[in-house]
């Protein structure tokens, strides 16, 4: 027999793509079971990553996500030429790295959930997050609208 209880994130949220939810709506509550359901979610989704968009749809003028990983992970290099990043470190920790356009690595920087102090990526510049902990979870928040294209990656 099937168990079809939901998840105190699939009340809150639907699943867009793959590892993507996009909330009901702007004031929705954040609790602990929904942070650990999207952790669950990275767990079972073969991406060992999620995301939970606090923005209803993409086409908002604000992108404010919280993203779940496991280890290992590692985003690959990349940039936004149009729009900055800012990222605050919930839960774990992780290396934010920072490369050069050719792929040199200029500094790599600490995001830790017990020092949750935000890093902002300035628009065009390229970076990557390590994943170091066995799971790491952070607010990400960028001016929308969000478009897919809008990420550029390093090839090196």
């Amino acid at each position: 027999m099937h168990n079809s209880k939901k998840t105190e994130l699939e009340k809150i949220a639907k699943q867009t793509k793959l590892g993507i939810f996009h909330a009901n709506s702007w004031d929705i509550p954040i609790t602990n079971e929904v942070l650990n359901d999207l952790l669950n979610q990275a767990s079972i989704n073969g991406l060992n990553r999620a995301r939970l968009c606090l923005n209803p749809t993409r086409y908002e003028p604000l992108q404010f996500m919280y993203i779940a990983f496991l280890r290992p992970y590692m985003d690959k290099a990349h940039y936004h030429p149009n729009n900055l990043n800012i990222h605050i470190p919930i839960l774990g920790e992780a290396n934010y790295h920072v490369f050069s356009k050719k792929g040199k690595l200029l500094r790599t920087s600490l995001l830790s959930g017990k020092k949750p102090y935000p890093v902002v990526t300035p628009k065009g510049v390229s970076n990557a997050t390590e994943i170091i902990s066995t799971n790491f979870i952070k607010l990400e928040i960028t001016p929308g609208m969000f478009d897919e294209n809008s990420t550029i990656y390093l090839n090196f």
